[in-house]
């Protein structure tokens, strides 16, 4: 079969959503949660005889399942639950056979060089792979705006990334991280309501905060402001209804517990907040790219839908930066999954040439990604 003729498919795993479609397309046709369940029994099999769930099954029967993350911090935990979620994908969702078509796969900034070959080796070796291509994220999410040079601030479950790009290439020692994301913003919420005195439902505790989050959280664009105006009738109080039929009033937590990417401090973490380590990174880059950079700053993943994100960040960077200097900050309304957006536009263009075929894994080994993916 001709590979170029064909769609590519498109493959995003991270550590909380499982992003997956066909080269062209403008949304993934796959969202759902990287998690595999099993039956709490061992050797046990469920009505529809299977010992194996994954994603959204694996959530709707979560009482009778043991359920497992085989990502954690954009890292694979469990080599062999992915190998699974990757069969789930190509063979029951997309229905597409993976010897007939060329992957894309993302792939974290600063991603391990074992884990780049390891994932080469079970495209081609597991699946037979008609082409390959390993894609960093970031740089995907700014190829989705139609850009190849700016820094990309990426944020998802447990981490948020900071990556300068330039004419298509991210500069890893510019690149910088914090260990908080999705994950760390709803546990502080968490202990904020507890600190109200506000009690979430035991066994899904986690789940509805998470809902609050989503639903009633926001940045403040001057957070010890908004904080000194608490009691003088801010407006800021919203009443939010729980699962179990129970009335909560929530306030100062809305703003507070997003709060931590910009005060890590605040969750215990001694590290500068997104729009230090953002400038930081630009900083880091030579100077003559420097303008360039931070008039192209992109927000992207899901820990970017807060309301005010952008307007924040914008006006954090600018009291660090040079009058000089403009800060530009764009928060695509697709962002959430912006990296595969990109990756979709990548692999249908018929002037990519930079796919990984099996001649070159078959002469050089799974080593070759490094030479061609980057």
């Amino acid at each position: 079969m001709d590979h170029d003729t064909t769609e590519a498919i498109v493959v995003d795993i991270g550590s909380h959503l499982i992003r997956a479609g066909l080269s062209g397309h403008d949304s993934p046709k796959i969202i759902e949660e990287t998690v595999v369940g099993r039956p709490k029994l061992a050797g046990a099999v469920t009505l529809d005889h299977k010992d194996l769930y994954i994603g959204r099954e694996a959530m709707e029967k979560r009482d009778i399942l043991t359920l497992s993350h085989p990502m954690k911090y954009s890292t694979v935990q469990n080599w062999e639950e992915i190998d699974k979620i990757y069969h789930h994908i190509f063979f029951n969702q997309l229905i597409a056979d993976p010897n007939q078509s060329r992957i894309l796969i993302m792939e974290p900034p600063l991603n391990k060089r074992q884990y780049r070959e390891k994932i080469t080796e079970v495209m081609f070796e597991t699946f037979s792979c008609g082409g390959f291509y390993l894609a960093n994220s970031s740089v995907m999410s700014l190829f989705a705006t139609g850009r190849t040079t700016g820094i990309v601030i990426e944020s998802g479950l447990n981490e948020t990334c900071i990556v300068p790009t330039y004419e298509g290439y991210a500069l890893p020692q510019a690149t910088l991280k914090l260990p908080i994301g999705g994950e760390e913003i709803t546990n502080f919420l968490i202990t904020n309501l507890k600190a109200s005195g506000i009690d979430l439902p035991h066994s899904k505790e986690f789940e509805v905060a998470q809902d609050i989050k989503e639903k009633y959280c926001y940045l403040s664009t001057d957070y010890q402001q908004e904080l000194n105006s608490l009691g003088i009738s801010s407006g800021i109080s919203r009443e939010c209804e729980l699962p179990d039929g129970n009335k909560i009033i929530l306030s100062v937590e809305r703003f507070k517990s997003p709060e931590i990417l910009f005060q890590p401090l605040l969750y215990g973490v001694d590290q500068a907040g997104i729009h230090e380590l953002a400038y930081n990174s630009a900083v880091k880059c030579d100077a003559d790219i420097r303008r360039q950079l931070c008039g192209n700053i992109i927000l992207s993943g899901g820990n970017t839908m807060f309301p005010k994100i952008k307007e924040k960040l914008n006006r954090d960077i600018k009291s660090l930066a040079p009058s000089n200097i403009d800060i530009v900050v764009k928060a695509p309304p697709e962002r959430k999954h912006l990296a595969w957006i990109g990756g979709a536009i990548l692999s249908s263009l018929d002037k990519f040439k930079m796919w990984i075929n099996r001649g070159e894994y078959d002469e050089f080994g799974a080593a070759v990604v490094h030479r061609k993916c980057f």
